[in-house]
């Protein structure tokens, strides 16, 4: 899974795209060849999406695993 830093809101590592085959972290994902800004758009849609969703499963996760 990604590093956390302490603040729960914030990833010690944001996702980031790559060229094709040069992926070596967790945060790396492929990027498409000639579709640079196509990959570094949806790395920003994840990101965001992250910043908003993680918070939000971290504070219900008891009751998504069946606890309270």
């Amino acid at each position: 899974s990604p590093t956390r830093s302490k603040d729960i809101h914030q990833w010690a590592n944001p996702i980031v795209p790559v060229k094709h085959g040069d992926k070596t972290e967790p945060w790396e994902i492929d990027g498409l060849t000639g579709a640079t800004v196509s990959s570094v758009a949806i790395a920003d849609i994840l990101n965001k999406s992250a910043e908003h969703w993680v918070p939000v499963i971290r504070k219900g996760l008891g009751t998504l695993q069946g606890g309270e």
